[in-house]
């Protein structure tokens, strides 16, 4: 379900929906602009939370990690970048096009933006087992001082920079980067201190609406005061809405049966959402006429909820179809 979540996030983040706050004096525009553009920058921290939740606990050897998922995603990350290299070739010519230049490209991920993380998570996965053995010792104190850390880093240093102009030089290591909220992730997932099970559903879902509404307020404040947006604003409460839903989705979900039609639904979606992800840049660009209509004939809001809606369900279609494909299947 978490999977589900954040793909979404990740399609609606590639939407025009991210910049409709910007030219607007619609209030609902704006905020559904507002809104999703800061519910959105959940989508990444969760696909690395369910990674931690997944891989810190695996008892593999360093050649069994090259060779199962190292090599994985390598296969991953060539195959999509030939895809869209050869897709571009035939939409725009490419005079240039040449081995030369797609090896160029491959090594700085200049085919596609958006496989920027592919490139983060095999990084990631190179370190792995040097956070697989730090684990061992983490306890719900440490936790919670991550946490509190997080909060300084993703919180306070932004609002310091964006309103005082002031940038803190201060690195704190992997507490700034995505290995935080794997760390978080795979704490989250196994709770061994028991200290979030007690945690009522009703308060986490009233942290997370009132993550979001604070942060629109912050949003807001700042436009007024500078006289324009901050991208860093979008960012400073995502550490407290990141761990809320994945608490909500773990609470909802531990109701619901695997074997039930609604558990069969979720899971067989969620085992799609790599395929999703990775198709997502060449089912967009195949609906993009049909958004630029609606948004003709529509308002933003209605066209871009569609675009996402309609972008979401041709990927799960082919990914469907693909992951019947014995070969594809093991990489997706």
């Amino acid at each position: 379900m978490i999977r589900i979540i954040a793909v979404v996030c990740i399609i609606f983040n590639h939407t025009d929906g991210t910049q409709y706050y910007h030219a607007t004096s619609n209030t609902v525009t704006w905020l559904y602009s507002m809104t999703g553009t800061i519910l959105c920058r959940m989508g990444v921290p969760l696909f690395f939370m369910i990674s931690g939740a997944l891989l810190l606990e695996k008892k593999e050897s360093v050649k069994q990690l090259f060779r199962k998922r190292i090599g994985r995603i390598v296969v991953v990350l060539l195959g999509v970048s030939l895809f869209y290299y050869s897709m571009d070739i035939v939409r725009y010519g490419m005079e240039k096009a040449s081995i030369a230049d797609f090896v160029e490209k491959f090594l700085t991920n200049g085919i596609r933006e958006s496989l920027w993380f592919l490139y983060a998570y095999l990084g990631m996965l190179m370190i792995l087992p040097f956070f697989q053995k730090m684990i061992l010792n983490i306890d719900g104190a440490l936790i919670k001082y991550l946490l509190l850390l997080k909060v300084v880093y993703d919180i306070g240093m932004p609002l310091i920079q964006i309103l005082f102009r002031v940038h803190i030089y201060l690195d704190l290591g992997f507490v700034g980067d995505y290995i935080c909220y794997m760390i978080l992730g795979w704490y989250l997932d196994k709770d061994p201190d028991h200290i979030f099970e007690k945690l009522k559903t009703w308060k986490t879902s009233l942290f997370l609406v009132a993550s979001i509404v604070i942060n629109i307020v912050i949003m807001y404040v700042i436009f007024k005061l500078k006289g324009q947006y901050d991208v860093l604003g979008f960012d400073l409460l995502t550490v407290i809405m990141v761990p809320c839903s994945w608490l909500l989705v773990k609470k909802v979900t531990d109701n619901i049966s695997q074997d039930g039609w609604t558990g069969r639904t979720i899971l067989n979606i969620g085992s799609c959402v790599f395929g999703i992800y990775l198709l997502d840049n060449f089912c967009r660009w195949q609906w993009l006429s049909l958004y630029l209509k609606l948004c003709e004939k529509t308002v933003g809001v209605v066209a871009c909820s569609a675009y996402v809606g309609v972008v979401f369900l041709t990927g799960l279609l082919y990914s469907c179809i693909l992951r019947r494909l014995p070969i594809v299947k093991k990489y997706i």
